[in-house]
């Protein structure tokens, strides 16, 4: 029974150490950064991109008045940052799913070491969004910025 508590523990904290979700630092926020996806049916209809606010949830609060303004009722975040400067890579997958249907889901990646990174970062976002799209399928880049 110990053994067993002792690897929950292990995978838990191996968990929280992965960047789906907010792309955790040290210390208090620096800078903020979001993407918010506007989705139907599985499928993503538009995303937003926002750097350069005071806090992560001032820059997700203007990605989502934005997709509210281009008139999509339905939006969720889709990452989130607080660095105050580095890499933003987002991605574009359009494929169609094991069930025939087409598909187009994003992925989002901030980066305070690189542009490959970010990518990097973008494509494990995308993955954790799409659980459908594979690395076969391609994605292409849509944004590549420093903020």
């Amino acid at each position: 029974m110990l053994n067993h508590i002792r690897i929950l523990l292990c995978l838990l904290s191996l968990l929280s150490s992965m960047t789906i979700g907010v792309t955790a630092h040290a210390g208090p926020p620096r800078g903020g950064g979001a993407c918010v996806v506007a989705k139907k049916d599985g499928s993503a209809l538009d995303i937003v991109w926002v750097t350069g606010k005071s806090h992560p949830y001032l820059a997700l609060q203007a990605a989502e008045r934005q997709l509210h303004e281009k008139g999509y009722k339905v939006v969720f975040p889709q990452e989130t940052s607080n660095l105050a400067h580095g890499f933003l890579v987002v991605v574009r997958a359009d494929y169609t799913s094991r069930r025939g249907r087409a598909r187009v889901n994003y992925g989002c990646g901030f980066s305070r070491v690189s542009w490959e990174h970010a990518e990097t970062l973008a494509m494990l976002n995308l993955t954790g969004f799409a659980w459908d799209w594979k690395s076969a399928y391609g994605y292409r880049v849509i944004e590549r910025s420093r903020f």
